[in-house]
This record gives C-alpha cells, structure tokens and sequence, in this order.
C-alpha cells in the first residue's frame, strides 16, 4: 500500500489509476483484521478447521453457521475499510 502510494506519487500517475490503491489495501487490510479476530476468513467460508497444522471440517451445522457469520463481518470490514482508505487517497491527493 504505501509503496503504491510513494510510486503514484513519485511518477504522478493519472487520477483515475489512484483506483487501483484498492487491491493492495485489501491485501494489507485483510491480515490485519483476521490476525485481530485470530480468524481466517477463508476457512470461515469453506467451513475448515486448522489445529497444529491439521485440516479438518466443521461438522456442527450451527458452528458452521457462526463461522460464516464472522467470516463475512471480516470481510465487510475489509472491502469497507479499503473502500474508504482507497477513496481518501483518490479526493485528497
């Protein structure tokens, strides 16, 4: 993101190419917000369970549920903070 940031600024790329800020942040954003949660959204969706480096399914219907759950409120935060992140650097710069 911020080396991103440095070379649009540096090569003084057109405004529209600012846009594409949004693909690093949600890269940066993403470990972020699921190593605050202590929770891969990816295993959330397919419902996996990782111990000690050991795959296995979530068999309980309703923890799979909750899992889901979280797993999209991580990723709402992540496309909506890189949203906004992507959309101050596009109006302010």
């Amino acid at each position: 993101m911020i080396v991103f940031i440095i070379l649009a600024e540096t090569y003084h790329v057109q405004q529209i190419w600012k846009l594409a800020l949004f693909a690093p942040t949600v890269y940066a954003l993403s470990g972020f917000i699921q190593a605050r949660y202590k929770f891969c959204f990816v295993f959330g969706f397919f419902g996996l369970l990782s111990m000690a480096g050991k795959r296995s399914r979530v068999k309980d219907a309703d923890q799979l549920t909750k899992d889901r759950a979280m797993a999209f409120r991580i990723l709402s935060q992540v496309i909506f903070g890189s949203s906004l992140i992507t959309l101050l650097y596009y109006f302010l710069s």
